[in-house]
């Protein structure tokens, strides 16, 4: 049995204005991008609902598509990054064979040098009249002394090649790398 207090009566329901729904305010990014719904004298708030949805599943994709941008980007300087690393590498490496090959070849031009000298200091004892042995003996001496000393920095009688490539510090690389740091692409 119903009793009256039991029934259920239709209820003309209105809006209260008091049921508002606020998303956090979008980024600047999300112009135009409604934040606040809510109960109106034209519409209620479940009307909305699928307003709503619609801008949450915008802000993730815009989210979604922020976060791909951004991951680009750094996988793009990580790159730009490990090529000029590369690049520094192989400049240092460069600088050092062109340091190398320019002290063989003073060193070959020196001890050239000296022989030559040595040649005109053979050349001037042997001819030269008022010079006595005991005179000339130290010059030879000095002469035989000199072919040594240009024998053992001569590069050609040693076997010359490129220099021994020794590992790499990484702040020997600062220099190539264009303001860059050696230590990672977010480094200074």
């Amino acid at each position: 049995m119903q009793y009256s207090w039991q029934r259920v009566t239709t209820r003309i329901t209105r809006p209260s204005h008091q049921l508002d729904l606020l998303l956090p305010s979008p980024p600047w990014g999300h112009r135009g991008s409604r934040y606040r719904w809510g109960d109106r004298q034209r519409w209620r708030l479940e009307d909305k609902l699928h307003q709503v949805l619609e801008e949450i599943e915008q802000r993730a994709r815009a989210d979604h598509e922020e976060r791909l941008e951004k991951q680009r980007k750094e996988e793009e300087t990580r790159r730009r990054w490990e090529q000029a690393m590369e690049q520094a590498r192989l400049d240092l490496l460069h600088d050092r064979r062109v340091k190398a090959l320019r002290e063989q070849a003073e060193a070959w031009h020196e001890a050239n040098r000296i022989r030559a000298y040595c040649d005109a200091l053979d050349q001037h004892i042997t001819t030269a009249l008022a010079v006595t042995p005991e005179e000339q003996q130290p010059v030879t001496e000095w002469s035989t002394w000199a072919r040594r000393y240009a024998d053992d920095i001569d590069p050609l009688l040693h076997h010359p090649g490129p220099p021994h490539d020794r590992k790499i510090d990484p702040e020997e690389l600062r220099p190539y790398l264009q303001g860059r740091s050696p230590h990672g692409p977010g480094r200074r």
